[in-house]
């Protein structure tokens, strides 16, 4: 398995996606929450990305991730979207 296969089958994980509209409440910006998850995964050295997968591991890594960004104020994505935005 490569790296490019592991993370487009994240990006085509329903579970993320439900996770991420439901951490956002539906908010608008559920897509960029996603779209900033895959740009963590791309910037992950390809021999940790892959041994999460095998581990079973990266599902549960991206739902951290996905919650973090959203509630987390010293997130680069909330700092770059929900104190510009003003979306609480």
């Amino acid at each position: 398995m490569t790296k490019d296969s592991v993370i487009k089958s994240v990006y085509l994980n329903k579970s993320l996606t439900d996770f991420a509209k439901k951490t956002t409440k539906h908010n608008d910006l559920w897509q960029d929450v996603i779209s900033e998850m895959i740009i963590s995964l791309s910037d992950m050295p390809d021999a940790k990305l892959i041994e999460l997968h095998r581990s079973e591991g990266l599902a549960s890594y991206c739902f951290k991730i996905i919650y973090l960004s959203w509630n987390s104020p010293n997130s680069p994505f909330y700092k770059k979207y929900r104190t510009r935005e003003g979306v609480s």
